[in-house]
């Protein structure tokens, strides 16, 4: 059997994460990068949909100035992706996208991605000795959760 592993945020994390963005002005609704990522989104979706290919994705004109920007804006890139993945539960071609994406606009802390793809290497079985299946989005968002605890 082969499940997939849910990460989400505790309450407490919850109430963390609103607590220290408000604390720093940064909102989950971010207008620029809101504005970025929904370009992005149109392009993919009516240009490029016949793509499969993530980092072709990122390297058409929208999703390069929306990695720019992000890699600038590092915390309220952070707090909108947060938001994405844990607080929106639509399932979208470019949010699925957007998860290579993030790794690539937090590049510098690829010792902590690498450290969560040990722990599932030494930890690839729960407690009921399924299997737990190596998809991308558990992987960002313990990443994204790691961060949060290191940038916020």
């Amino acid at each position: 059997m082969t499940v997939i592993e849910k990460v989400e945020l505790t309450p407490v994390e919850k109430e963390t994460f609103t607590r220290k963005s408000k604390e720093k002005g940064l909102t989950a609704n971010n207008p620029e990068i809101r504005k970025l990522y929904e370009a992005w989104d149109k392009k993919i979706s009516s240009q490029y949909a016949h793509i499969s290919n993530p980092y072709v994705l990122m390297e058409i004109q929208e999703g390069k100035n929306l990695i720019a920007y992000c890699r600038e804006k590092q915390q309220e890139a952070l707090v909108f992706f947060i938001n994405l993945y844990f607080n929106d539960s639509r399932e979208t071609a470019t949010k699925a996208v957007s998860h290579y994406m993030f790794c690539v606009i937090f590049s510098e802390y690829g010792a902590e991605i690498e450290a969560i793809k040990n722990d599932w290497r030494r930890n690839q079985y729960n407690q009921k000795g399924a299997y737990i299946a190596p998809v991308p989005e558990m992987f960002v968002k313990k990443f994204a959760k790691r961060l949060f605890n290191k940038l916020l």
